[in-house]
């Protein structure tokens, strides 16, 4: 940190009865000014409210993540990148590597210590100019000015300047982010194939259709495919230390090794006989499934395997490419290093989808972590004083003699190290346990609650407390009700609330010396209270709202192409720009930034506003607790927060325009005015104002929604799919997901594919599972019944999955033994089935409840999978395995292969289509009707 102190939020001390009510508080007009102006506020409770801290410092345990602070510095981050692309290009035209350092990110740091025989070498990117100093080459690249910097340079570095220039105007190029249209890409013949290839928006239904095996290597699914693997391993190395099975052919158990086998236990116990005595296995005991290692072999376009003599594998990533599916493709080797569009972008080092660590094997008690963090004090302080560090820190004399860092000395330390001015060892990790969110009961939270069998009478005035973060979200005015009630699809009752984890439900930080959050804006610009139970002080910087397009347009200049590569890159929570470098910018751009700062200590809370971006660090360990939650005045910025999120591809967290919908309707009774009064506080012409504002938001999106669908061509499209209701759909998918695996991270059914916004009103769901089957030459009929091979198709090809076609007489003599085994097998299933069913029925009035429609789900499901691996004996090993790894994810998410669209991305996707994709896609989607046409004309037109 530079000498210039910043300014200091407002410290607000509510009474007794103002603390009362937080949202009626913070409500009022001069406190919500205050909020607009500063961004953040510290609220200090009155003297006599202490909850007492509700964890065990023993026996709660978490696990933290290692942060190496210089690497969340963005400028040295995105020069890093810079500098592995631009490594990757000259060797693909045969020049030699730029010499880099093991740690790259600090290697270009500008405080990095650098010698003139270095700067000779050009390492790590670095370049001496004629005036002796010196220059790192992303720098140049930022500037666009490559002229300039040809005088500049000394003369024996113009050569290494022009390979500069020739990869910047590129780079700048397929980004978007240069004007200049004298540089063809398209007709660059280069047999290094030099075109970087940019991600092309809406083509997700193109990629995903060129092979199943698309489908298989999404990230996603390649995951599910491993903890399956992972799973049968486990079972079967138990099975080989049982003693020998025996088989009993009229009394079969099944047991599905696709689910832990502890989720099995009995699962059909109570409504099927069995001998006691008897022991059983499976029927499908080695079900094979393509490993995530052979997907990754494929190419990394169409994901097929075929062609091995004309497939490059990348000299940086070691993916696999055909030379015909490149963005140019390709007649012959090249001559020298090859590497893929992502790498030749930087898009692939270890710094361009920067993470934290985490260390989830270790775990740590409170107090534990308490004694890390003292012992880390005291190493640390040794290493400064003795000067190790590389960074000559003078001490104060009471630092020295209390062996503790002042809070001065720390905040400097802390920008030191990130940096890239000061280094510590290894070993000396900075450890952070962030977004702790516990489901053991009275682990929750820190605040008391009911549910906590630490508590007595005296902690119970602070179960019912607003600022109990438990509650907060669901205090008297807050709109999270609305938004909590909204995710319940299909559901009136006001009285019941989904809960948002991170949101809604608070998440525990328990931090330790010099641990960091990153810039970042809350969920949907929404407001978040942090309150601080204990242990060390928590240093806050904010920028207020209004400078938030300023800040994000620093962030550009200082990682143009970083962040054009990561459009969400603000919300990762993952970059650090110091107070002194905004000022710095603010000189040479002349645009004004407010940065204001606080100090949390313990027992109070920080209040930020909607849309500020807030940053910080921790003094030591302490614990702190956070939670989102919302004022009226947020209405005004919730239409914004999608308009961005749908911009940089953030998910969103909740349906912004039904929640909306939902407030109009209350504020349209003279009811849910006088509570929304009541409650929150502003008067009846405020109250008129946030209506009207609704009102106008929420028409723009119906008449837009509607004007797309006047669209002739999609309207045409539109008649050639099937419609359902959202209730009806809801339903069905509920009752499909029932019986899989929990640990699952299943589809978000209400989340676009593409432009990551919750959909509404109407949308389209495409099966590409459902695709895939049917370009294999499988169909899948129904849940209970089993695959049937179409017959109709006579070139059965499995060409299309990267496989050699079997021989045809071969594939005709094995679907005729598979048809009539399967019309046995399968007429006597179905007797099985309808025999217990009908027990079921009678056992329980009233119809199948929804215990028998999971029963009968399983059921057939068994049925379906062990049919299914007898009738394929024949196939080839490829080929089964294929098939059995669609079949075993679609059995272990019912979501699998669906792609969620917006009406609007659903139409771009669509006109990225080739006529045959664009009929395959037709045919196995499916319109999901929230609101008809006819109620939400009704709807706008309603006063």
């Amino acid at each position: 940190m530079g000498n210039h102190k910043l300014k200091s939020v407002p410290e607000l001390h509510p009474s007794e009865e103002e603390f009362r009510h937080p949202i009626r508080y913070l409500s009022q007009p001069e406190i919500s000014k205050l909020g607009e102006q500063y961004g953040i506020l510290k609220v200090v409770p009155p003297e006599n409210w202490k909850p007492k801290f509700a964890l065990d410092w023993d026996t709660f345990k978490f696990h933290t993540r290692i942060q190496k602070l210089h690497e969340l510095n963005l400028r040295n981050r995105s020069r890093a990148c810079f500098v592995e692309g631009f490594n990757c290009f000259i060797q693909s035209i045969g020049h030699e590597p730029l010499q880099l350092i093991d740690d790259l990110c600090l290697g270009v740091s500008d405080d990095y210590p650098i010698k003139k025989s270095q700067l000779k070498s050009h390492l790590n990117g670095w370049l001496e100019l004629k005036d002796g100093t010196k220059v790192h080459i992303h720098d140049i690249f930022i500037s666009k000015e490559y002229r300039k910097w040809f005088y500049k340079i000394n003369d024996i570095d113009r050569d290494f300047l022009k390979s500069l220039t020739t990869y910047s105007k590129r780079l700048l190029l397929l980004l978007g982010l240069n004007d200049d249209k004298n540089i063809n890409i398209k007709d660059n013949k280069d047999e290094n194939n030099l075109v970087i290839s940019s991600e092309n928006s809406h083509t997700t239904l193109h990629r995903l259709m060129i092979s199943p095996s698309s489908l298989l290597a999404q990230p996603e699914n390649l995951q599910q495919l491993q903890r399956m693997k992972t799973r049968i391993s486990k079972f079967k190395r138990k099975e080989n230390n049982n003693k020998k099975r025996k088989l009993v052919n009229s009394e079969i158990e099944t047991i599905d090794l696709l689910t832990p086998p502890s989720d099995n236990t009995s699962t059909f116990s109570h409504n099927f006989e069995k001998k006691s005595n008897v022991e059983t296995m499976n029927v499908l005991m080695t079900p094979e499934l393509l490993t995530p290692e052979s997907l990754n072999e494929t190419c990394a376009v169409c994901h097929r395997s075929h062609n091995p003599e004309s497939t490059l594998i990348c000299d940086g990533c070691s993916r696999a490419f055909h030379m015909k599916c490149l963005p140019i493709p390709l007649d012959r080797v090249p001559k020298y290093d090859w590497f893929c569009g992502e790498c030749l972008a930087g898009s692939t080092g270890i710094y361009s989808d920067y993470g934290f660590e985490e260390e989830f094997e270790n775990k740590f008690s409170l107090n534990e972590f308490q004694n890390y963090c003292h012992e880390w004090e005291i190493e640390f302080l040794q290493l400064l004083k003795s000067g190790e560090l590389g960074i000559d820190t003078t001490l104060k004399e009471e630092e020295i003699i209390s062996g503790k860092l002042s809070e001065e000395t720390i905040e400097k330390v802390f920008w030191y190290l990130t940096n890239g001015k000061m280094n510590i060892p290894d070993d000396l990790k900075i450890r952070y346990g962030a977004d702790i969110h516990s489901e053991v009961p009275g682990e929750l939270s820190g605040f008391p609650s009911i549910d906590n069998p630490r508590m007595n009478f005296e902690d119970a005035k602070y179960f019912s407390s607003e600022w109990n973060l438990t509650r907060l979200p669901f205090a008297k005015g807050s709109l999270l009700e609305y938004v909590c009630s909204s995710l319940i699809n299909g559901e009136e009752n006001d009285t019941k609330f989904e809960q948002i984890s991170g949101m809604s439900i608070p998440w525990l930080y328990v931090g330790g010396t010099l641990s960091t959050f990153c810039w970042h804006k809350e969920d949907h610009y929404t407001l978040s209270a942090n309150y601080s139970h204990l242990g060390a002080p928590k240093k806050w910087y904010g920028i207020p709202s209004k400078y938030a397009e300023r800040f994000e347009e620093l962030i550009n200049n200082i990682a143009p192409e970083y962040e054009t590569k990561q459009k969400d890159l603000m919300h990762q929570l993952v970059s650090m720009v110091s107070p002194d470098e905004i000022r710095k910018s603010i000189l040479i751009n002349d645009k004004n930034i407010e940065i204001y700062e606080t100090i949390q200590r313990q027992g109070e809370f920080i209040v930020t506003f909607p849309k500020v971006y807030h940053s910080g660090f921790n003094y030591g360990f302490n614990v702190n607790e956070a939670v989102n939650f919302t004022l009226p005045l947020w209405v005004p910025y919730s239409v914004s927060a999608v308009k961005e999120y749908e911009k940089v591809g953030k998910e969103c967290v909740f349906e912004t325009f039904r929640l909306l919908k939902k407030i109009k309707e209350d504020l349209n009774t003279f009811e849910g005015k006088k509570l929304w009064m009541k409650d929150t506080g502003i008067n009846e012409n405020e109250i008129l104002d946030i209506l009207k504002w609704i009102n106008e938001k929420y028409n723009e999106e119906v008449n837009k929604f509607l004007k797309l669908l006047n669209n002739r061509e999609l309207k045409n499209i539109l008649k050639r799919i099937p419609y359902i209701s959202f209730e009806k759909y809801n339903k069905e998918e509920y009752n499909n997901i029932i019986g899989t695996d929990e640990n699952n991270d299943f589809m978000d059914d209400k989340l676009c594919k593409d432009c990551k916004t919750r959909v509404h009103f109407q949308w389209v769901v495409v099966d590409l599972y459902e695709d895939c089957m049917q370009e294999i030459g499988y169909k899948e009929v129904k849940l209970n019944e089993v695959i049937i091979i179409d017959d109709n198709k006579n070139d059965y090809n499995m060409e299309g999955l990267g496989i050699k076609q079997p021989h045809q007489d071969e594939a005709s003599e094995w679907r005729e033994i598979i048809r009539k085994a399967k019309e046995e097998e399968y007429n006597d299933n179905k007797q099985e089935e309808k025999e217990k069913e009908e027990e079921i029925i009678n056992d329980k009035e009233g119809g199948i409840r929804r215990s028998s429609r999971r029963i009968k789900n399983k059921r057939s499901l068994e049925i379906y999978l062990d049919n299914y691996e007898n009738e394929i004996e024949s196939v080839k090993d490829e080929e089964r395995e294929l098939i059995n790894s669609l079949v075993a994810l679609k059995k272990e998410n019912k979501f699998f292969g669906k792609c969620v669209f917006c009406m609007g991305c659903f139409w771009k996707e669509i006109n990225r289509l080739n006529l045959i994709e664009k009929e395959r896609a037709i045919s196995v989607s499916l319109v999901v009707e929230e609101y008809s046409l006819e109620e939400l004309h009704e709807d706008i037109y309603k006063k």
